[in-house]
C-alpha cells in the first residue's frame, strides 16, 4: 500500500523557532510520510516548494519559515 507523501520546507534562518513548526507538523502526519527540505532563509522558499509540487510526487507542500525585519513596520 503507498501511502501519502508531504514536504516540508523549512529556513535554516532562525531554525530554534522553525523546527518547532516541523515539530508540530509531526504530531499530525506521520514522520515517514514526510520529506524535510531545508533552504537557506524565506526568500528561497516559493521557488524551491514550486519545483516541489510540480514533481507531483506530494500530496501536499507546506512550508515554515520566520521573518524578522530590520527596521519596525510603520503605519501610515
Amino acid at each position: 500500500m503507498t501511502h501519502t507523501r508531504y514536504a516540508f520546507v523549512k529556513a535554516r534562518w532562525h531554525a530554534d523557532i522553525v523546527d518547532r513548526a516541523l515539530d508540530g507538523f509531526l504530531e499530525l502526519i506521520p514522520a515517514e510520510q514526510v520529506d524535510v527540505f531545508d533552504v537557506p532563509g524565506a526568500f528561497e522558499m516559493p521557488l524551491f516548494s514550486r519545483t516541489l509540487a510540480a514533481t507531483g510526487r506530494y500530496a501536499a507542500v507546506a512550508a515554515a519559515a520566520l521573518y524578522q525585519p530590520s527596521e519596525p513596520m510603520t503605519l501610515m
